[in-house]
């Protein structure tokens, strides 16, 4: 298989992701600089930043209620806590995305790297539920104005689904997934955020997952995700 499906299946990352680590130079194959599309088999010796990269793995797929004060990394040169730290298996995982340090509940985790490419891109509008807390109600008037979308930065949010779930508590549902979306949408009204959690991604929700715990995805679930959005 080519170089950067074989790092893919190993792991690494992306298949995307992988082709920029090839051409960066931080590959060699059988001793020689790797090149962008060859072929490696595990007969073939694949350094990566020169550590050993070990033959493709089987794909897993996990779904993480990530804690608050939690990064939503494999790991951080400034010691603070990530995913991997709540993480007791032997497989190089990675995150399907983010959740912001500040916020709280369900992040999907795997080592299939096509799987997160495509879970992830915007052309196939998977959404996502988060439950907000705000310090003060929004109006009938604002909860309009933001489902219809705002401006960030020169850019227009997507439309959204807003549901009053009770005093300052809302259920947002929407597609995108921009840095710190939903606290910089509610910050046009002069309100704040209290408490985001995220309840859903596409098909998969939190359920009765407890903070800080993992739970192993159906396989069959996943394949059938891939199916119906591979394009």
């Amino acid at each position: 298989m080519k170089l950067q499906q074989y790092m893919a299946r190993a792991g690494v990352a992306s298949r995307r992701k992988s082709e920029d680590i090839i051409k960066e130079g931080r590959v060699l194959v059988n001793g020689q600089p790797a090149q962008l599309g060859q072929r490696v088999g595990p007969e073939d010796d694949i350094l990566l930043d020169g550590t050993p990269l070990l033959g493709a793995e089987s794909f897993v797929y996990y779904a993480f209620n990530k804690p608050k004060g939690v990064l939503s990394t494999v790991k951080d040169d400034r010691g603070r806590k990530t995913i991997m730290d709540f993480y007791k298996g032997n497989k190089r995982i990675f995150p399907v995305g983010r959740l912001d340090f500040d916020s709280h509940g369900l992040i999907l985790l795997t080592n299939d790297g096509d799987f997160a490419q495509l879970f992830i891109h915007p052309r196939y509008d998977l959404d996502k539920t988060y439950l907000l807390e705000l310090n003060v109600s929004l109006s009938g008037q604002e909860i309009k104005g933001l489902e219809g979308g705002v401006e960030i930065d020169g850019y227009m949010t997507q439309p959204i689904k807003i549901e009053r779930l009770g005093p300052r508590r809302y259920s947002f549902t929407l597609v995108e997934g921009r840095n710190r979306q939903i606290r910089r949408m509610i910050e046009t009204t002069g309100k704040r955020v209290v408490d985001l959690k995220r309840i859903r991604v596409g098909p998969f929700e939190l359920e009765d997952l407890k903070e800080g715990q993992y739970r192993q995805l159906k396989i069959k679930e996943v394949e059938r995700l891939k199916n119906e959005i591979r394009p």
